[in-house]
């Protein structure tokens, strides 16, 4: 292959490349060449062709690109009939793709053969700088018995002022997105529509959308369709912005065509890559569709002193060495020496040191189960050269046995270069999933001669099987997808990828931005509304936020669980799925904000569920139309607040008579809008409905004081007696001497 070439058109980069090939599987030699362009994003092939139109020989091709796009080729041509000679051709930019149209051209005919065994090494082409559409290059032929060199030139017509886009086809993939938006990343598809020379009025181009099944504004959007071609603007981009939707929608298409006005010049349509069909492939799957892999078996054979592990076997019919574990020292021998790269313990035979029979010996792994898989593989590091000596050759492969049946083989370990290195051995185990006793060995045989050996060395057998239902909590961790109107997305673990739960937007509102987690986990059922067990909720809820919440578009919700997570629910509460309610508690609240003592103070729905399968587990879905945010599961009935608690004390409760008493209320109720009378019932005959009242309690006597309090639930009423003494009067005598007084209360009395 001579060098390629590189330009950049603005609108895009380009790279051309040819080498010679096998055009008939006969060494008739033909010209391979390639456009490969990028806008922006990765390289891809543009286009591609083989020349060789007859049945002569070309080779040594060299290839150039020019600015307007036209490519050129020179190359040798030689036959039985021709001699080494140099020829040319080449295709327009407006050309159809994958095709060169310019006729064959000869730049200098060969009259000699040559005999040497050297060629071409020095063709090479280059454009002209000076205006970039000349094609200079030089390349050998034969005048006579020596090889001379010629030096060319040639220059390919322009195109005519003809319209086309730039391809008919393009297929960009959904996960090929690069440019962060929310959670709606894209990928932007720019589409060149071109004109093959200037026109004598500027054309002006109009691109339209005709049809196709993906949906402008959701799947992708559009821009920059309008655009006037004329000199130095020959082209312009049209860019679609393809959405990394979390939609699964299979592959969808959208179809362009343009209209032309070319305002009285000469501009006209072309004839070729008239309109555009764009494929966007869709990168989304339903959860029974996705798998994950699982690892069924592992092994590095360390620290077992030469011993193989537990449930691990190995047979030599010939009663001779078997398989062994060890090191890189206990391995190697003078004529099979292990290489020191891998310094761990390692399974190996070894035939050179022992130069013994070693023909047909198993190392065998324990069996393994490969139901409920829809692949599986095996993966390995070996050290194996395929060496031969004295005509006996050794072999390596993968054996397999299902049911206890006879074993065949997988495969022959792909060798090592000898004194190398350790190189991976991978394996598909596909055709065997679904058997419950599948047994692998790694058979060595030394074809009974004295031969080299095998080592073995982490091995892993996974399966594809299918992804699970997220358990544990990931709150900070949840999943975000935009969620548009009238699409349904799947949510999943961003780490595990297992399945939370689906949000089918059945309304014409854009919740934008959407995260999903779980919020509390477990297998049993805790309190929401009521101490009643009966109506405890799953343990495991989840909160769903929205960007935008609505209290009136429609969804349904599929909530996803574990068999054993429903069956600790329905042990905890004596219910049964089939009874079970999708509850929602509104606002930004969750289900574990919501305790009997406070419910009432919350927004929540309860609607029937439907119950589904989910592989071995269970799946819930209801309807809801008031906007996001906690879920649970369960069987949801208010809770019943008991009657308020009547409770008071009084200042006092003993006092006499025209005493005034306070009382203070210290009365408690469940109903969260608290009690609403107090009646208080003094026992003489007053009364009051303040909530800590006064009375003066004038004549003696024992009262019984009652309060009455009231809330929204029930009343409950409390008493208390009071104690009033009256006045009292007493009697006594005393002797005088004259001038002697005496003190009676606020009186003093003096004797005469």
């Amino acid at each position: 292959m001579n060098r390629s070439m590189y330009r950049n058109f603005g609108t895009h980069e380009s790279i051309v490349a040819a080498h010679v090939t096998d055009v008939d599987g006969s060494d008739r030699a033909g010209i391979r060449w390639y456009e490969f362009r990028r806008s922006g994003g990765s390289w891809s092939l543009y286009q591609e062709g083989t020349y060789s139109p007859d049945t002569e020989n070309r080779w040594m091709p060299c290839i150039g690109l020019s600015a307007t796009g036209n490519i050129g080729i020179a190359y040798n041509v030689a036959s039985s009939s021709t001699h080494p000679e140099i020829r040319y051709t080449g295709r327009k930019e407006c050309d159809p793709l994958g095709v060169m149209t310019e006729p064959e051209t000869i730049l200098v005919d060969g009259t000699s053969s040559n005999n040497t065994n050297r060629w071409g090494d020095y063709n090479a082409m280059g454009v002209d700088p000076s205006d970039g559409e000349t094609f200079w290059f030089n390349a050998q032929y034969n005048p006579n018995s020596q090889a001379r060199t010629r030096i060319g030139a040639f220059k390919l017509d322009q195109c005519s002022p003809t319209v086309q886009f730039n391809a008919a086809v393009y297929e960009p993939n959904e996960s090929d997105a690069d440019q962060s938006n929310g959670c709606l990343d894209y990928y932007v598809l720019n589409i060149p529509i071109k004109i093959g020379s200037d026109p004598s009025q500027p054309a002006d181009i109009l691109v339209n959308i005709t049809g196709g099944t993906a949906t402008p504004g959701l799947d992708y959007d559009i821009f920059n369709t309008t655009g006037t071609l004329d000199d130095p603007n020959l082209s312009f981009n049209v860019e679609i912005r393809v959405y990394n939707d979390n939609y699964v929608e299979g592959s969808e298409t959208i179809t362009l065509d343009y209209s032309l006005n070319p305002n009285g010049g000469n501009a006209i349509a072309g004839l070729t890559n008239q309109t555009v069909t764009i494929t966007i492939n869709d990168d989304d799957l339903m959860p029974t569709s996705m798998t994950s892999s699982v690892t069924i078996l592992t092994e590095n054979f360390e620290g077992l002193g030469g011993s193989l592990p537990t449930a691990w076997s190995t047979n030599n019919a010939d009663g001779d060495t078997p398989w062994q574990t060890g090191d890189n020292a206990s391995a190697s021998s003078t004529y099979y020496t292990v290489p020191t790269s891998n310094a761990t313990d390692f399974a190996w035979i070894n035939d050179d040191a022992c130069n013994c029979q070693q023909n047909d010996v198993d190392l065998t792994f324990p069996s393994i189960d490969l139901t409920g898989f829809s692949g599986a593989s095996i993966s390995f590091d070996s050290y194996y050269e395929n060496n031969s000596y004295n005509g006996d050759q050794e072999l390596a492969e993968l054996r397999v046995s299902v049911g206890g049946g006879a074993s065949t083989s997988l495969g022959t370990l792909t060798a090592s270069v000898i004194d190398d290195d350790w190189i991976n051995q991978s394996f598909d185990l596909t055709p065997y999933v679904g058997n419950t006793n599948v047994e692998l060995s790694i058979n060595y045989s030394d074809g009974t001669g004295w031969l080299y050996g095998c080592a073995i060395d982490n091995i892993v057998i996974a399966g594809d099987g299918p992804i699970d239902i997220q358990q544990s909590v990931n709150t900070g961790a949840s999943m975000s997808a935009n969620l548009g109107p009238n699409s349904t997305v799947y949510f999943y673990d961003p780490i595990s990828d297992n399945v939370m739960m689906s949000l089918e937007n059945t309304s014409a509102f854009d919740f934008g931005c959407v995260a999903v987690e779980v919020d509390r986990a477990g297998n049993g059922a805790q309190e929401f509304s009521s101490t009643n067990a009966a109506n405890y909720l799953a343990d495991k809820t989840f909160t769903v936020t929205p960007t935008n919440n609505s209290s009136s578009s429609t969804y349904n919700v599929t909530l996803y669980y574990k068999e054993s997570e429903i069956v600790g629910w329905e042990s905890t509460t004596g219910e049964i799925r089939s009874n079970a309610e999708i509850v929602k508690v509104a606002g930004t609240n969750r289900i574990d904000d919501v305790t009997p003592a406070n419910y009432a103070s919350y927004s929540i729905e309860n609607m029937n569920s439907t119950v589904g399968v989910f592989n071995s587990d269970v799946t819930f879905t209801s309807s809801f139309f008031s906007g996001f945010s906690g879920f649970g599961l369960g069987v949801y009935n208010p809770g019943i607040p008991g009657a308020p608690s009547a409770d008071f004390s009084p200042s006092t409760s003993t006092d006499c008579a025209g005493a005034c008493i306070s009382f203070a209320d210290a009365s408690t109720s469940s109903d969260p809008a608290g009690i609403s009378s107090w009646v208080w019932d003094f026992g003489d005959g007053n009364s009051s409905t303040l909530q800590n009242p006064t009375n003066c309690f004038v004549t003696a006597g024992n009262y019984v004081v009652v309060l009455t309090v009231t809330d929204g639930i029930a009343s409950d009423n409390q008493s208390i007696l009071i104690t009033i003494e009256g006045e009292s009067s007493s009697s006594q005598s005393a002797d005088l001497c004259p001038g002697e007084s005496i003190t009676v209360g606020s009186s003093t009395y003096t004797s005469a």
